[in-house]
């Protein structure tokens, strides 16, 4: 068994002597096992070359400045996103209270300073309207009352001045007559003394 195990090393080790790999891109853990294997055994230990160890300990330092690269990048990336969530969320709460402003100014109407529902405006007006309507009604159902009792005075004034008329073109009449009468007893009685 032990020689099978020699005897399976020494074939992968001249198959890996055989087929250049280039150990910077190989995986850390590639190059790790890839190490260990390479290495020659002293009991329970394992001897590796410096150079072996160097080139590992090279890729090591690669990976790790790769890893705070890529961490660096995304907490640059992460700090971006932020600020464009906290602009978003800006654009969003602006949005929505512009939204807000919309809806408040569909149910509501600014008359004289005052902030009104539209329907409680509407209720105001319409019993305002009724209101005028009503007043209105009032009025001119008092000035037909007027109108007819004037009208009625007038009739009355035109009734009284016509016999008025009448009476004062009678005692004219009358007078213009006793007048003429009053001549002819005149113009009689000279005419008597006259003779």
């Amino acid at each position: 068994m032990k020689s099978l195990t020699l005897f399976l090393v020494f074939v992968s080790v001249s198959l890996l002597g055989q087929q250049p790999v280039n150990e910077q891109n190989l995986k850390l853990n590639e190059q790790y096992l890839q190490m260990k294997f390479k290495s020659q055994t002293y009991g329970e230990y394992k001897v590796i070359k410096e150079t072996i160890l160097d080139a590992f300990w090279k890729t090591t330092m690669d990976s790790v400045k790769k890893v705070k690269s890529l961490l660096n990048e995304a907490g640059e990336a992460n700090t971006l996103l932020q600020a464009q969530l906290t602009n978003a969320r800006m654009e969003i709460k602006q949005k929505d209270q512009s939204i807000e402003e919309l809806t408040h100014a569909g149910t509501h109407i600014n008359v004289l300073g005052l902030d009104l529902h539209k329907g409680v405006f509407v209720s105001f007006a319409l019993v305002t309207i009724l209101g005028l309507l009503i007043v209105l009604g009032l009025i001119s159902g008092r000035l037909k009352m007027i109108y007819h009792a004037m009208k009625d005075k007038m009739e009355t004034f035109n009734m009284l001045s016509e016999e008025f008329e009448t009476y004062k073109r009678k005692a004219l009449e009358k007078q213009m007559k006793l007048s003429r009468e009053l001549q002819d007893e005149r113009n009689r009685l000279l005419e008597l003394r006259r003779a």
